[in-house]
């Protein structure tokens, strides 16, 4: 950062010059040249923390501008902003985190660790084979499930969102690629134990089974029909955020399927979808580890 400060400071001087004057510039570059003679630099994290924040405020100004100048232009669509935006919120310094195994803290801090994990929560997903060897997932993570073409991916969806509720969580799922009807005849199925193609000829008890199995759920699963092809991970947010403002948190966020998520921003070449998929996963890891939520 001692290499970094004087051209931090001589930018700040030059975007405030009406507010800090010839005498204040002077003083400000001295107070740079002491700092830089320092031989030892102490509370190094404040330092880091405010440089961070400095340029964090200086990504969102740049934001501003850039905004203002598309909208006198009649450039400023709905797309571009959501991506400037998104931009700015997410300036992060790509700061390393080195831990010094054979530190006698770092041990203290491991068992700690280990036990506070015992306290956390690992939900079952109500597969034998995987509960019994294995456990889940903390929150701030999210579970991929692969398969092949139509081998039953939404089914699988369906039965973690059924097996989250049973423990009390709450269910957020978003399909992207079937109508809500097809979700809640999947939902009705797996409920019932009745095939999907029988439940329109089954109506009466579907309704005992359904009536049984409800009784017996905690939580809560809620459906959101993203099939219109405009749903990315940021409007997945703001909908979790506006249930949250209502008085409902989701717990866990299903997304079926991933390929039908809108990318932030649209990439050329061979390895263009690649690379909006890359994105589109990373976009949903820093949602569910931001808000501490379990992802699918």
């Amino acid at each position: 950062y001692l290499v970094s400060l004087q051209p931090e400071m001589l930018d700040y001087i030059r975007s405030n010059k009406r507010h800090v004057g010839k005498k204040n510039r002077e003083r400000l570059l001295d107070l740079v040249d002491k700092i830089k003679r320092t031989e030892e630099i102490v509370a190094i994290e404040a330092i880091e923390k405010k440089v961070i924040d400095y340029k964090r405020r200086r990504a969102k100004a740049h934001a501003m501008k850039e905004m203002l100048d598309l909208q006198e232009k009649g450039e400023l669509d709905d797309e571009t902003w959501e991506k400037i935006c998104r931009k700015a919120i997410e300036k992060r310094d790509n700061i390393l985190s080195v831990i010094n195994y054979n530190d006698d803290n770092s041990l203290e801090k491991r068992i700690k660790r280990r036990q506070k994990q015992v306290e956390e929560e690992f939900p079952a997903l109500f597969i034998d084979p995987i509960d019994n060897n294995i456990r889940s997932i903390p929150r701030g993570e999210y579970i991929l499930v692969l398969a092949k073409y139509n081998i039953g991916k939404s089914t699988a969806a369906v039965h973690i969102a059924k097996a989250f509720a049973f423990q009390k969580y709450k269910v957020l799922l978003f399909t992207l690629e079937d109508p809500a009807e097809f979700v809640e005849d999947r939902l009705d199925a797996s409920l019932s134990g009745i095939p999907m193609k029988k439940l329109i000829f089954k109506s009466s008890k579907l309704r005992r089974r359904l009536k049984k199995a409800l009784a017996k759920i905690r939580g809560d699963i809620r459906i959101v029909d993203g099939t219109d092809g405009n749903m990315s991970i940021q409007r997945m947010e703001e909908i979790w955020e506006n249930f949250r403002n209502q008085g409902w948190t989701a717990d866990l966020i299903i997304v079926d399927y991933d390929e039908g998520v809108a990318p932030s921003e649209h990439y050329k070449g061979d390895s263009g979808e690649r690379r909006e998929m890359m994105e589109v996963h990373r976009s949903f890891k820093r949602f569910v580890a931001r808000d501490m939520l379990w992802g699918c």
